[in-house]
């Protein structure tokens, strides 16, 4: 449809946004769905597309599916979230089973590199396996943000938090 083909020419000003606006319409309530006839009283308009709840829906899905290849690389938190809608998994089931297959690949290959030591025991997914081994105790004087007001400062704090993370995870 030439609403998917606008978002994958990244046409539009932001793909985050249509894509919450296509999450918005999926989940549309029956009951809070008001269509102002006023607004709609020109057959030109999109009145077939968004005339009752049912085709709002449909329209986000068809556009889910059309989208399926930029979903599924999205970031791991977010595609959780999608799993979690009802209304997506019930919708654009293909989509809920594309995503997961990505998760389990992605988990799988984590796994297999070692990059990963846990799994959660109730959805069966990733657990990040970023964690230091080695840890140094907080001193206030030294490791509080806000000893660090200005500009310059704050950027040497964050520089030097980013440095001792990336050390003590090596080792």
């Amino acid at each position: 449809n030439a609403y998917s083909a606008i978002i994958t020419s990244q046409l539009s000003p932001s793909i985050a946004l249509e894509l919450q606006l296509m999450l918005r319409l999926i989940t549309v309530n029956d009951e809070d769905y008001n269509l102002n006839d006023k607004v709609l009283d020109n057959k030109q308009n999109l009145e077939s597309i968004f005339d009752n709840p049912d085709s709002c829906r449909d329209f986000a899905a068809q556009v889910f599916k059309c989208l399926t290849n930029l979903i599924v690389n999205l970031e791991r938190n977010i595609l959780l979230k999608l799993l979690g809608l009802r209304a997506f998994a019930e919708k654009v089931p293909e989509v809920a089973t594309k995503i997961q297959q990505s998760l389990e690949s992605h988990r799988s290959s984590l796994l297999s590199e070692g990059k990963c030591d846990q799994v959660d025991a109730n959805s069966g997914l990733l657990v990040s396996g970023k964690s230091t081994i080695l840890t140094t105790p907080f001193l206030e004087k030294r490791d509080s943000r806000h000893n660090y007001r200005s500009r310059d400062l704050s950027s040497m704090y964050n520089n030097r938090e980013q440095c001792r993370d990336t050390f003590l995870f090596q080792l």
